[in-house]
């Protein structure tokens, strides 16, 4: 907090300088830049690492990647069959958020519903922080 007063501080001090030279017609963009100081430097370095986390997350949370339909068709079909076991080893092969979703409800399964929504809660919450 301290940094970014003294920043603050220090870019308006910056700004009253440039204030006094500016030309009648206006400032032009890099003039702005300068005005800003540190302070805009600051905040045009947030701005490119806001863009930058941002497109990393919509490349890495793409839905073929969180929920691959063709896994999800295949375990359906295996449950729908009653076939268990192999779904939940088919849920052991992938490296998928659903796939540690249905394997956590499916390893539950024998214990009844409460310990399978138990399962289902807290593998959710863990896909969600990772």
């Amino acid at each position: 907090m301290l940094i970014l007063t003294a920043g603050f501080l220090f870019a308006q001090e910056e700004a009253e300088e440039l204030e006094k030279e500016k030309a009648p017609g206006g400032m032009t963009f890099w003039q702005t830049i300068k005005a800003g100081g540190t302070a805009m430097v600051f905040i045009g370095l947030c701005s490119v690492l806001a863009v930058a986390i941002t497109v990393e997350r919509i490349i890495s949370m793409k839905p073929a990647k969180v929920m691959p339909m063709g896994f999800v068709n295949e375990v359906s079909e295996l449950v729908k069959q009653r076939k268990y076991y192999e779904a939940k080893g088919k849920c052991d092969g992938s490296l998928t958020p659903v796939s540690n979703v249905l394997g956590a409800a499916l390893g539950e399964m024998d214990n009844g519903k409460e310990a399978t929504v138990a399962a289902v809660e807290d593998a959710g919450a863990k896909e969600m922080t990772e």
